[in-house]
């Protein structure tokens, strides 16, 4: 739970960038000098992600009465779809819940701010300096997190059986600054130890709702972009540098891959464990060799490791169809859908 200031000081730095844009782009374009295409870039990365318009992402003090308003297309008795995790996740909701429209669903998203939706297993502070934070988090950064889990947890086990959705970054896995405390309170910072403890806390949530009738996917986390150091931002990016083209950033497939290929060999043996299903997003992402964070002259991404609003929708026909094969799937272990 972050305290006043401090949760002020990272409201004001996740908030005022793009309200910051927004307003310079609406000054801006109503005299004539940004092209249509340019607007539309600075929206995209400005627009806020439907949890957060309910006060369905938690970052804060936490209460678990915000689920309530936390379910689109409630009036669907088909089976329900839920996704759940960290802010990641919150930037997929476009995509769960365009799903849900597609496949005639309702759809729940309850996400909390660095949360990875793990039993018994808890990130604490990092201990060092760390290129990948632009401020470095502090110990009660993570404190809403064990709340967050529990409940959603409960949640989901008393809740009408569906497919369930864990989505989350791995920053928490590769990162040497941040640990991990296991259910004894040793706490972990090399890689290969959060590892096992991921995997760990990771089948337990996976069998918890299994034995409560759910099906389960796991989705890969995305590309990040906050490697190679500096870290991308397009908050900082000029209205010369967008149309410019040079606001974006394009990484070989090999760099994110030293990053992020053993978090992502350890959630498929967690799925192949479990029988739950992987969605890896990884080719709509990265193609020719590269990931980017733009597509097109589109903006994919919205900071270093979260996806535009637009994007998320757009991953809707993937989502479902995900929905669909776990369904198909359900108990004969790993279904890659790629």
């Amino acid at each position: 739970e972050l305290s006043g200031m401090r949760m002020g000081m990272l409201a004001a730095a996740t908030v005022a960038p793009p309200l910051l844009m927004a307003v310079a782009l609406g000054l801006t374009s109503r005299l004539g000098w940004i092209p249509h295409d340019l607007q539309n870039g600075f929206k995209d990365v400005a627009q806020i992600h439907a949890p957060s318009t309910r006060g369905c992402h938690v970052s804060g003090a936490f209460n678990p009465r915000v689920m309530e308003n936390c379910t689109w297309n409630e009036g669907s008795r088909q089976d329900p779809i839920y996704l759940v995790g960290d802010s990641q996740a919150e930037a997929l909701a476009e995509a769960a819940i365009g799903a849900g429209d597609l496949l005639g669903r309702p759809v729940s998203v309850f996400t909390g701010s660095s949360c990875p939706v793990l039993e018994r297993t808890e990130i604490v502070e990092p201990t060092t300096d760390d290129d990948f934070f632009p401020e470095r988090p502090q110990a009660t950064d993570f404190d809403h997190c064990p709340r967050y889990v529990d409940a959603t947890v409960d949640w989901l086990v008393g809740a009408r059986p569906g497919a369930v959705l864990i989505a989350g970054f791995d920053q928490y896995w590769w990162d040497p600054a941040i640990g991990v405390r296991d259910e004894s309170g040793s706490v972990v910072h090399d890689e290969s130890g959060k590892l096992r403890l991921m995997e760990h806390g990771l089948a337990g949530t996976v069998k918890t709702l299994k034995d409560a009738g759910h099906r389960v996917i796991l989705v890969q986390s995305i590309p990040t972009f906050r490697n190679p150091t500096p870290i991308w931002d397009p908050s900082g990016c000029s209205i010369v540098t967008f149309a410019e083209g040079s606001c974006h950033r394009k990484v070989p497939v090999q760099v994110v891959d030293r990053i992020q290929s053993d978090s992502r060999e350890a959630l498929s043996r967690v799925a192949g464990q479990t029988g739950a299903s992987v969605l890896d997003l990884r080719d709509i992402f990265c193609r020719g060799g590269y990931c980017s964070t733009e597509r097109d002259g589109v903006s994919i991404y919205r900071d270093a490791t979260h996806i535009t609003v637009p994007w998320s929708e757009r991953l809707a026909p993937e989502f479902a169809d995900a929905v669909r094969r776990a369904g198909i799937r359900q108990g004969e272990g790993q279904a890659d859908l790629r």
